[in-house]
């Protein structure tokens, strides 16, 4: 059902909620947004334009989406979680924060993921899979996509050193 949401700064926006939902507080949303039956967002959560959200998705406190996120049935966000613009997420994922950050798809489409495990960090773009040392020496060599990939491994190197 469409309704409209006034965000904390007062600014109002038109969003589609199923049943049940419930928002903790302080949540922004942005237009267009739709939610799914079941969905709980915590507090402080953000949402950019045009995110849907399936059925059952939980959100901690502080996670952020950008535009056009689609997370599907029974996802789970931890606290913290970051997800870039146009990110996809299958059903029943679940994500805690400071493992997992998306910097977003480049101009062909595909996602750049940084992943940190066992205390370094992965980057994962279309087939690849990197460190980020190799990540950096693969996007430096004049590929048309670079300038935009070394910014996205920028980002994903400081999401890694906040944790």
């Amino acid at each position: 059902m469409l309704h409209e949401h006034t965000n904390p700064d007062g600014t109002v926006a038109k969003v589609w909620l199923g049943d049940g939902v419930r928002f903790g507080d302080g949540v922004r949303l942005g237009n267009g947004v739709q939610l799914g039956d079941g969905v709980r967002l915590g507090n402080r959560v953000q949402l950019g334009d045009g995110v849907r959200l399936g059925n059952r998705v939980r959100l901690g406190d502080e996670v952020r989406l950008g535009d056009w996120v689609q997370l599907g049935n029974g996802v789970q966000l931890g606290d913290e979680v970051r997800l870039g613009d146009e990110v996809r997420l299958g059903d029943e994922v679940r994500l805690d924060r400071g493992l997992y950050w998306c910097a977003g798809r480049d101009s062909r489409g595909y996602e750049m993921v940084g992943v940190l495990h066992e205390g370094a960090l992965r980057i994962f773009a279309g087939c690849r899979d990197f460190t980020l040392e190799e990540a950096r020496a693969h996007w430096a060599f004049g590929r048309p996509t670079g300038p935009d990939m070394l910014r996205k491994l920028d980002y994903l190197e400081a999401c890694a050193k906040s944790v």
